[in-house]
């Protein structure tokens, strides 16, 4: 028995289909891509702002990985991101260094994107424990397509006889991937209890399309530039303790072409272990409710934290999980960095 056509063209055909057809159309449909961004956007310090390359004296790592919406279209990997930084401040050259890798794949290898890049920051004294850091980052971009998971149009004829999509006629592409240079560039003021930014990201807008129809088009196909705002205050409760006891807000409001959201967060810090609750506004729409925990053990940091989907969109999706890692490496050489810098914990 043949298969009802529904059973097909379920929703993740219709996700391969509209990304084949974003591809051959070349921007016809202006959709245009934009970066995956970490609800601990706070525990992806330099991944947000490339002035905070540097920002202790200690190398430090940072590890984060983002799966959303797992239960989408009975797939694991519908959406998944991750980020990988080191860096270190060097006090003699009153700089920050750090290296960054980020990416992300879409649909079980539909569209996979790959960012690595150099940070540097140089730090000013204000006055006081007051300090502006301004940041660039240069770097390189690669984008993969799945051109063989994709459906176009074409293939669809078979599909509403109740048959499995047929062979596209549409030429693939030369390459599959298209790598490109990008630069950011980001101002960062600071003091031990608060904190406040400005990033630009991509501000070359490189365009990472593989096929277009008309050339006119191609700016439809870059990159947008992604713009941030963040700031952070904490409250000290009990600050003598090895374990200091704080509260702490920190927000980020981000834009990149037509997407705009806010992500506000409270975190509480008892001893060695910390729990925050904030929430994602789209403009469009409240989107989720931020539920996060974790641990400090010496010089590392875990945490994880829950996207409870509160839009149409629904929980049934699974909401989205991430999970963080932060390691600080080296001696304590450098007092003053570590008392005049900005902390999360």
């Amino acid at each position: 028995m043949k298969k009802c056509f529904f059973n097909y063209l379920n929703v993740h055909y219709v996700f391969c289909l509209l990304v084949g057809y974003w591809v051959i159309a070349g921007g016809v449909l202006k959709t245009r891509a934009q970066d995956p961004f970490f609800t601990q956007f706070y525990n992806a310090p330099v991944y947000m702002n490339s002035a905070f390359a540097g920002i202790s004296d200690r190398y430090t790592i940072a590890l984060n990985y983002r799966n959303e919406y797992p239960f989408f279209a009975d797939l694991f990997a519908v959406y998944n991101s991750y980020s990988f930084s080191v860096d270190k401040f060097y006090k003699k050259y009153n700089s920050g260094i750090g290296i960054k890798f980020s990416g992300n794949s879409a649909g079980n290898g539909l569209m996979s994107t790959l960012n690595a890049a150099i940070s540097y920051s140089y730090r000013v004294l204000l006055g006081g424990k007051n300090y502006v850091r301004g940041g660039l980052e240069i770097g390189g971009i690669s984008r993969h397509y799945g051109w063989n998971k994709f459906l176009f149009p074409d293939q669809l004829g078979n599909v509403v006889q109740g048959d499995p999509p047929s062979t596209t006629q549409e030429v693939p592409a030369p390459s599959n991937r298209v790598s490109k240079l990008d630069f950011s560039f980001g101002v960062l003021f600071h003091h031990p209890n608060y904190f406040a930014g400005i990033s630009w990201k991509h501000l070359n807008t490189p365009d990472l399309s593989i096929l277009r129809i008309r050339p006119e088009e191609s700016r439809n196909n870059s990159l947008p530039v992604r713009w941030s705002l963040h700031g952070g205050y904490k409250w000290y409760i009990n600050k003598d303790a090895g374990y200091p006891t704080f509260m702490s807000l920190n927000m980020v409001y981000l834009q990149q072409a037509s997407l705009r959201q806010i992500n506000i967060t409270g975190i509480y810090k008892f001893s060695k272990v910390f729990a925050g609750l904030g929430w994602r506004h789209a403009f469009q729409n409240i989107d989720a409710l931020l539920l996060s925990s974790g641990i400090i053990l010496d010089r590392m940091t875990i945490g994880y934290s829950f996207d409870l989907t509160v839009s149409s969109f629904g929980i049934a999706n699974g909401g989205s999980h991430e999970l963080a890692l932060r390691l600080q490496l080296g001696n304590e050489k450098d007092a003053d960095v570590r008392t005049t810098c900005y902390s999360f914990y």
